[in-house]
């Protein structure tokens, strides 16, 4: 039976379960390749507008794993940051942004690198603020989280937490993960 892939949606025939079927070029390869070209243009206009911003920005990286318990809240330990456009943002030794006096917008992407188990759930932020991955399915799980706060003053203190419970001892975040900091106002 045909299958769809999960980004752009383009159409997999079953070798075994669609055998029978009759080549159409309009459906199992025209329609995927016009997706494609959809899907890729929509990424250049990102990225060309990514790279006309003006606006202060930053990426912080992590230069280790961290391993996370169960059941805990953790502050995600960036320890990497390079700043664009004139910004002069700053990691202190816990992870934590410093921040001066502003609106900022905040895209974390993590991810979980652990043990697996499919009755948890993995989690960026916290309370109302929080994205939730549930459950996870699969070995690594990439949570996205992307929140707004305003710094009220100079010197505000803000970072990423992380948590899962997934019932094993330790799960591990990946090196793979960053922060995008973007100051909007």
């Amino acid at each position: 039976m045909a299958s769809y892939t999960p980004n752009l949606d383009l159409l997999k025939k079953d070798p075994v379960a669609d055998a029978g079927d009759t080549f159409n070029i309009k459906t199992m390869m025209n329609d995927n390749w016009d997706k494609i070209d959809e899907g890729f243009g929509a990424l250049q206009t990102e990225v060309t507008e990514h790279l006309a911003e003006t606006k202060q920005y930053a990426i912080a990286t992590m230069s280790a794993s961290q391993t996370i318990a169960n059941d805990t809240n953790v502050t995600v330990k960036f320890d990497t940051i390079t700043n664009y456009n004139g910004a002069s943002f700053i990691i202190d030794a816990n992870g934590n942004f410093i921040l001066n006096k502003g609106i900022y917008e905040i895209k974390s992407y993590v991810r979980f690198a652990g043990i697996v188990n499919p009755t948890g759930y993995r989690q960026l932020g916290g309370g109302p603020y929080a994205n939730r991955v549930s459950p996870v399915v699969g070995s690594e799980t990439i949570v996205e989280f992307v929140r707004e706060i305003e710094a009220l003053e100079d010197n505000t203190v803000t970072g990423i937490s992380a948590r899962h419970t997934q019932g094993t001892a330790l799960d591990i975040l990946s090196t793979s993960s960053f922060v995008i900091i973007r100051k909007v106002a």
